[in-house]
């Protein structure tokens, strides 16, 4: 697994509580999402694979096929374990309590492909936390940051359960957990 060369084994998680839900070097998970990382480790391991984390605008624009006015990333349709990877009747995780490999529910996916915009796990972006979009929020797509951030933002769903596509949550940089994981981007060819 390459992204053992970015980060020494089992430094990204405080308690051993965590051990058994984090697919670090889990046995039987290395398709699973990487989860239990911290913001700094996920900015981290985006720069060193060639990318970036997304802005909050961009993750959201993806998760809703381009901008369209969808409560999913596959539309209006109620979350089901048919669709992404949530807690239904049989628990966390569709019944396994931890996450699935990725892309496991392509029925989920965005009209442009994109797996596991809701459920598996949540995905920290680059903005820092504000409580609304008054004041001066960025028109180009770039992230809305401070010198100082104390909550970063996270979005999308987890194995816990299916999230809105305009859901927004936040944590302290430095907070890990088991239902956080990385989605990297890259900038457009030219731009």
């Amino acid at each position: 697994m390459q992204a053992q060369v970015c980060v020494e084994p089992k430094t990204y998680v405080e308690t051993d509580d965590y051990l058994e839900k984090c697919n670090w070097l889990a046995w039987g998970r290395e398709e699973h999402p990487l989860n239990c990382a911290r913001f700094m480790y996920a900015e981290t391991f985006c720069a060193w694979i060639g990318g970036r984390l997304p802005t909050e605008s961009e993750w959201e624009f993806a998760a809703r096929s381009r901008g369209k006015d969808n409560e999913y990333p596959w539309g209006n349709a109620d979350p089901s374990c048919d669709l992404a990877v949530i807690k239904n009747e049989d628990g966390e995780g569709c019944g396994t309590g931890h996450t699935w490999p990725v892309c496991s529910k392509p029925l989920g996916n965005t009209e442009q492909g994109l797996c596991d915009m809701s459920g598996n796990v949540m995905e920290w972006v680059a903005d820092c936390w504000f409580n609304s979009y008054e004041g001066n929020p960025p028109t180009d797509g770039s992230a809305w940051d401070m010198p100082f951030c104390d909550c970063q933002v996270r979005r999308g769903g987890a194995f816990l359960g299916a999230i809105e596509t305009r859901y927004r949550a936040c944590d302290l940089p430095s907070s890990n957990d088991y239902i956080y994981g990385i989605r990297c981007a890259r900038d457009a060819a030219g731009k």
